[in-house]
């Protein structure tokens, strides 16, 4: 077990010194008339000109402000969710409501219906009531006065 730690401690250092060493001499300048000789077996050598390098570093800015507007869109769009699930929200609530609003005015049209034909027939009770009555008191003045005659 012992032995394993230290294999694998030992691999680890070799694999980090691998790793330094491939970019210990990132960029070097070379002048023009000016030689350099590179030992390529760590890492692959690109030579690029100077406009290709001024190009290189252009596109470098801007690929920094291309990440900072996709953070800010990111940012935005999950801002405009946010607002999207608040008005959603709001839009059941206002649904509910008018939906609570609407059943009243048909309840209240319902027992106004209703209301208005039990008036109706009131008054037509009220006026057969009447009738009666005055029929019922003229046969009993009537009958009152035949009997009471005799």
């Amino acid at each position: 077990m012992k032995m394993r730690c230290k294999v694998l401690l030992l691999l680890i250092i070799l694999l980090t010194s691998l790793g330094l060493e491939a970019q210990r001499f990132v960029p070097i300048p070379v002048l023009p008339g000016n030689t350099y000789n590179v030992d390529s077996k760590n890492d692959t050598l690109w030579i690029i000109t100077n406009k290709q390098f001024k190009k290189t570093l252009i596109t470098h800015d801007q690929l920094k402000v291309c990440k900072q507007q996709k953070d800010l869109l990111v940012q935005q769009n999950d801002t405009l969710k946010e607002l999207i699930l608040t008005q959603k929200v709001l839009i059941d609530t206002l649904k509910h409501d008018r939906d609570f609003y609407v059943n009243n005015w048909k309840k209240a049209e319902n027992d106004l219906e209703e209301c208005t034909q039990m008036v109706k027939n009131q008054s037509k009770y009220k006026k057969i009531a009447i009738i009666v009555g005055s029929a019922t008191t003229v046969s009993a003045f009537i009958v009152g006065f035949i009997l009471g005659i005799k």
